[in-house]
This record gives C-alpha cells, structure tokens and sequence, in this order.
C-alpha cells in the first residue's frame, strides 16, 4: 500500500520542463553533467569559453532529445559582464526561470608548487572558485523554489596530494592553486547552502576522484598507482558521476543541502 503524500519514486528524478545551465559543459565531465541532465527531461544550457566544443554537445543533445530546448553558449566566468550576459539570455529564452545550476569549471593548469607562478595562481583560483561565486551571485535570484546548485570540487580540495605518486613526474601533479580553489568550493558550497536556503534553494558539492583524461589513461604506470590508492582499485570514469548528479539535481534530493559527496572510490576513507 502507497502510503498518502509519498512521492511516485518514477517521478522523483524527472526533469521534464525544467532549465538547467551547466558551465564547463565542453568539458570531460562537463559534457556528462549536460547528457545527464538533458536524459532527464531538462533543457539544457551548455556554456563554456569554447562555443564551438558546446555546439557539439547540444547537436548530439538536440538529435536525442526533440523538444527540448539546448542552447550553446560562450561565457567566461572570469568575467562579470559575461556571466550578467548570460543571466539576460535566460531572461529571454526561458522566461527568466531556472532550475538546475551545475559548476564544473577549472583552469586546467599543470605546476609543482615550486613552479606555480603568480599568474598560474590567480588565474585558477579566478577561473575554479571566484567563477562559481560569479555565477551564483548572478544567477541565483532567477532560481525557483526547489532548485540545486552542484558545485563541482575535488578529491584535492579534502585531502592533500599523495607526493609519493608524483616522484619524478611532475608532469601530473596539479598546483597548489587547484587545492586551494576546490577547498574554497567547499566552504562555498557551505555558506550559499545557509544564506539560499530561505529560498527554497539547495546548495551541494560532488568531489570527484581520480578522472584522468583519456590521454593519461593510457600511461599504465602512472594509473596503476592511481588505482592502488582506491579501495575500488580504479579509476573513475563520467558515467561513475551520472547517479550523483540526477540525485542533486532532482526532487529525489529534496532534503540535501549543504553537502560534499564524494565520488573517489573510497580515496578519502582511507
């Protein structure tokens, strides 16, 4: 027997009718977040400095998905009249209501901490932390009750990096500035969680794990001691992150708000 007032649990994940805006949509998992989102029912947003990489995503979008309304769009979030451009664009294309916004962007900048310049410094921590500030400052108010913000962090924004697996291959190691930026995330996630609760508006964080680009799974050396820091003994892959997102970014999260999950492969239960 159906107990009175429990929602269908078919229903909970349904996205149909809905906005969602995903930056860094181009992205390794960027583009996994837009697919998911849209497989759900959401039309989708997809933005990026490399208009051309989104325009590819919506195409496979549209084909797949007739009658929703994907839209490619150039924005750089280090910029605040970019990020307001693109608040005016979902003020005329989808009557100004938003209701999923996804954060998955990062610099993508390689450096040993001894090699991080201040240039290499601040253009992560503008680009990862005060780009996710940028745009939930922007777009936030246009975000109806019941809505998610998903900041996408990191593994390394919870836990140090293992030097052990850098030794004499500095070609791998991410800078100091990426840890620093993901764990501001953090806190972010945290304090727009309290301050957008009174309206209705959820706030979560996913941290990955280890994702290596294609390129680099195919260096055995390096991904073996990847795996062997899992207890999963692998690394993940954009599909391990597609449960996650649906959950945040759905009904089936209505009660979340706040929240870290980590996506790691058991990395930070050690």
């Amino acid at each position: 027997m159906k107990l009175t007032g429990t929602p269908d649990i078919s229903k909970l994940f349904d996205l149909s009718g809905r906005v969602a805006i995903v930056f860094g949509a181009s992205g390794y998992l960027g583009s996994e977040f837009a697919r998911t989102l849209a497989d759900l029912g959401a039309s989708v947003l997809a933005c990026s400095r490399n208009k051309k990489s989104c325009e590819e995503v919506v195409r496979e979008l549209t084909v797949s998905h007739i009658g929703q309304r994907h839209l490619a769009y150039r924005c750089d979030v280090t910029s605040r009249e970019s990020v307001h451009e693109l608040r005016d664009v979902v003020l005329e294309r989808y009557d100004g209501s938003l209701h999923v916004l996804v954060n998955s962007v990062m610099a993508g900048l390689k450096a040993t901490w001894q090699d991080c310049s201040e240039e290499d410094w601040l253009t992560e921590i503008d680009t990862s932390l005060s780009g996710s500030f940028r745009t939930i400052q922007a777009l936030a108010p246009l975000m109806v009750s019941g809505g998610s913000i998903i900041n996408i962090a990191s593994m390394y924004g919870q836990v140090a990096p293992d030097y052990r697996l850098y030794e004499g291959d500095p070609q791998h190691v991410s800078p100091p500035s990426y840890s620093a930026a993901k764990g501001g995330i953090l806190q972010l996630t945290r304090y727009f969680a309290s301050f957008l609760a009174t309206e209705g508006i959820r706030v979560n964080a996913i941290s990955p794990g280890p994702f290596p680009f294609e390129s680099v799974q195919a260096e055995e050396g390096f991904t073996s001691k990847l795996r062997g820091r899992t207890m999963l003994d692998r690394f993940g892959t954009p599909s391990d992150l597609r449960g996650v997102v649906a959950l945040l970014a759905s009904d089936a999260s209505s009660y979340i708000t706040g929240q870290t999950i980590a996506v790691d492969g058991g990395w930070t239960a050690w």
